[in-house]
């Protein structure tokens, strides 16, 4: 009987290693990319969180205009109404009346009617025992409302009604002395510093 001829096999493919150079090139062009991709990462992410400071002001804003439609009085101790400027901030002198803390919902509290006026995510932790983007509840029911940088936001309140508050020092985009809003809510910034203005977050 005679044999079929044996087929040789294909030779198996070569591959050739990388030279150090090579390796070298490839990982300085890493590195220049990661250099250009850092600076418009780092803006983008400052723009998301100027966006949510904005978007939590406004809400903010609302909670408190939709407290004075309910209760027909601004949500603050008689002691200080009926000044031409009621200043206020995020903490727990405002935020217990909007998130009905049990301090507020009693008989002698500025929200009876227990009524939420104001809803949000929940403050995370950002070290040093700073929270940021949202509410934070206390073990006493303390509420607190921090922006993206971890700082309260300011409120500025018309006490007398007349339809117009001064206008903030820091706010150079107008030459009135009066600004024609009755709530006014703003964040000092990435800097965390009121009186510069220039990267503060207003809602007017």
């Amino acid at each position: 009987m005679k044999s079929e001829p044996l087929t040789p096999l294909p030779a198996a493919p070569s591959f050739r290693a990388f030279t150090l150079i090579e390796l070298l090139a490839v990982v300085t062009i890493i590195g220049i990319l990661a250099g250009l991709m850092y600076p418009a990462s780092h803006a983008i992410m400052k723009k998301v969180r100027m966006s949510r400071t904005e978007t939590t002001a406004l809400h903010l804003k609302n909670a408190i205009n939709t407290y004075l439609t309910e209760y027909r009085k601004l949500p603050v101790r008689q002691s200080i109404a009926g000044e031409p400027e009621i200043h206020l901030m995020s903490d727990g002198e405002l935020m217990d009346v909007l998130c009905a803390s049990p301090s507020e919902t009693g008989t002698n509290g500025l929200n009876p009617k227990k009524i939420v006026f104001f809803t949000g995510g929940t403050a995370r932790p950002m070290g040093e025992g700073k929270y940021r983007n949202g509410v934070r509840i206390t073990s006493d029911g303390t509420a607190e409302l921090f922006d993206s940088w971890g700082n309260h936001f300011f409120v500025i309140l018309d006490g007398d009604s007349n339809g117009r508050v001064p206008k903030p020092k820091w706010d150079e985009r107008t030459d009135s002395a009066e600004i024609l809003h009755s709530i006014l809510v703003w964040s000092s910034g990435p800097d965390s510093d009121n009186a510069t203005g220039s990267d503060n977050v207003p809602t007017w």
